[in-house]
């Protein structure tokens, strides 16, 4: 499928097929970015990590060979680099790659990775098409225009549970409750809902421990950071303070935007004393609310939810209204409830226009066997 393709050839990582090679006589190999070089050496940027890099000058007498990166291999890589959304449920992200591959194009019309770009091109123009038709992408599973429009707020509410799932998963506790905030004041009727709070359950348990050892540790490190300032030489003492309370004020606005804007989590130093406190009592107050009943009880409701649904699309009728049934005792407050009514009825309406089957006698012929009814086409999300 065109999809998969396109995602597995965007995950390709930075090869040293695309990176500066020197190769040093004495059998040493180093692969970076080249940054200058002089008449005696050469300056390479070796990364060790996404935030560590090391800057090495390499003397042209040390060297064997060298191999350099032109600009549009190094503007390939970072096509390569990425990425197609699991969840789409609007063009923004998409658009951001289009005109990344278009300005691939226009930047480098001679360039041999050419035809692989406007190849990348013609996908992400097919996948826009789809959008633009309606259709949605939710985890990999495309979802019809049709199906979007009965089924937004659940198809919805799985994508902002998938968002907080992968955050949790990322080590990203703070966007997690942030998008478990959203969940909650937007989505608490959907099927969704428990795994969104399995995730916080996790996130919030992570974010506690984060905090607990940092606030332990505020006092130690608060006096360190006082005691470099005295043990800065005095014609930069001054200037070492101004940056340190400047840094200080940055973090006391963004606390304050994050309230204004209705976020309880933030980003935070180690040393922001009273941005841990804010975030530790909020993600004290987090961890009570997962525990009141109505989150408690959620996946006893999504099992019946989700027994309702299979009912009512594969069972008799009777077993798909005592399902029902059981559903509006468990969680009257469902999305899917009156859908659901819906198609009992409408279920109801044709079983009983089918005219009965004539009783066969003795010298009729066996009557054939009916063919089963086609199940419906795709999986539902919480109808």
């Amino acid at each position: 499928m065109i999809r998969n393709t396109f995602i597995a050839f965007l995950s390709v990582t930075v090869t040293s097929a695309f990176a500066d090679t020197i190769e040093l006589k004495s059998g040493e190999t180093i692969e970076g970015t080249v940054t200058s070089e002089t008449q005696d050496s050469v300056t390479i940027e070796v990364p060790f990590s996404a935030s560590i890099i090391d800057t090495r000058v390499i003397a042209k007498t040390d060297i064997e060979a060298m191999d350099r990166q032109t600009k549009d291999q190094k503007a390939y890589v970072a096509l390569t680099a990425l990425e197609v959304p699991k969840t789409i449920l609007d063009s923004s992200g998409l658009e951001k790659i289009r005109l990344e591959i278009e300005a691939f194009i226009a930047t480098h019309p001679n360039s041999a990775h050419l035809a692989d770009a406007r190849g990348l091109l013609a996908q992400i123009k097919a996948l826009e098409a789809r959008l633009a038709a309606g259709e949605v992408k939710i985890d990999d599973e495309w979802i019809s225009a049709e199906r979007y429009v009965a089924e937004k707020y659940q198809i919805e509410a799985r994508a902002v549970a998938d968002a907080i799932a992968r955050a949790t998963s990322d080590g990203n506790p703070v966007a997690a409750l942030n998008l478990f905030g959203e969940m909650k004041k937007s989505y608490p009727h959907a099927i969704a809902f428990a795994d969104a709070v399995a995730a916080a359950k996790t996130a919030a348990a992570e974010l506690d421990r984060r905090l607990t050892f940092e606030l332990a540790n505020l006092e130690t490190k608060l006096a360190e950071r006082a005691r470099s300032i005295e043990l800065t030489a005095q014609a930069d003492r001054e200037r070492v303070r101004a940056a340190m309370e400047a840094e200080d004020a940055r973090l006391k606005r963004v606390a304050e935007q994050a309230t204004a804007a209705g976020r309880k989590f933030f980003p935070i130093s180690s040393i922001d004393a009273n941005g841990l406190k804010l975030m530790k009592t909020a993600v004290t107050e987090v961890k009570k609310d997962l525990l009141l009943p109505e989150s408690a009880s959620i996946e006893a409701k999504v099992v019946a939810a989700k027994d309702a649904i299979k009912a009512v699309a594969e069972s008799d009728l009777e077993t798909a209204k005592a399902a029902l049934a059981n559903l509006e005792s468990k969680w009257p407050q469902f999305e899917g409830l009156a859908r659901l009514k819906a198609q009992i009825s409408t279920n109801a309406t044709t079983s009983t226009s089918v005219p009965a089957e004539a009783p066969k006698t003795a010298n009729s012929p066996a009557a054939p066997t009916p063919s089963p009814s086609p199940a419906p086409a795709g999986g539902t999300i919480g109808l």
